[in-house]
């Protein structure tokens, strides 16, 4: 467990972390040159696999998130290389070499971008439906990932 001082340490860094995402995603709405692509693919990608790495770790520990990541990174690459190959589930379509190095046929960086964008769902899913605090009960071990789901395809 976290001492206060830690804890509000990490409490910090994720709401500057939750700020420069906010930033960095509205400012080209603006000023659409202020960050180049390669910049805005690193907003979209890192600054929510670090939130998800220090809230997780703070909330299920470092084993736990370390888990999930795993799971995260291993299900998606499988399923992303399934969809470009086959079309299912997802349809058919192709990724360019714009977003970096691929295993198989998909870019590095699906794993953690889906690591970000599926952890924020399950913490915002879990703030909805008041399970944030308590251990979960049988109805949150099926209402929780359904929808978690739902925002994250949302």
């Amino acid at each position: 467990m976290m001492t206060g001082k830690h804890f509000r340490a990490s409490e910090i860094l994720l709401w500057l972390l939750v700020a420069v995402y906010a930033v960095a995603t509205l400012l080209p709405s603006f000023f659409p040159s202020a960050l180049s692509l390669d910049a805005q693919l690193g907003v979209i990608v890192f600054l929510p696999l670090a939130f998800a790495v220090i809230h997780g770790a703070v909330r299920y520990g470092v084993a736990g998130v370390a888990v999930f990541l795993i799971l995260c990174f291993g299900v998606s690459n499988a399923f992303e290389n399934l969809g470009v190959l086959t079309g299912f589930p997802f349809g058919h379509y192709v990724y360019t070499d714009a977003m970096g190095p691929k295993l198989f046929v998909v870019p590095l960086l699906i794993g953690p971008a889906y690591f970000g964008a599926g952890y924020t769902s399950w913490v915002l899913a879990s703030i909805l439906l008041g399970d944030i605090d308590r251990r979960p009960d049988r109805l949150s071990l099926v209402t929780t990932p359904i929808v978690a789901a739902f925002i994250m395809v949302g």
